[in-house]
């Protein structure tokens, strides 16, 4: 999700583009992140969940307003 427009027209390549993205589908990026998607190709990344640090690291990211 790195290069415009991105896999499923999703790009989290800047601040400002992860920033709307995730503000934007707050639910849908949790679950792919967590792996608790309905849908399992929607879980994300689909390598494998991250470890559980980095998934925290982003949630508290997200709770304190996205700070750059």
């Amino acid at each position: 999700h790195g290069t415009s427009p991105g896999t499923a027209n999703v790009y989290l390549g800047d601040y400002a583009s992860a920033k709307a993205y995730i503000t934007a589908n707050n639910t849908i990026f949790l679950n792919a992140i967590n792996y608790t998607s309905t849908t399992a190709a929607m879980n994300m990344p689909q390598s494998g969940k991250m470890v559980a640090c980095k998934i925290t690291q982003i949630q508290k990211w997200i709770k304190n307003g996205y700070p750059q």
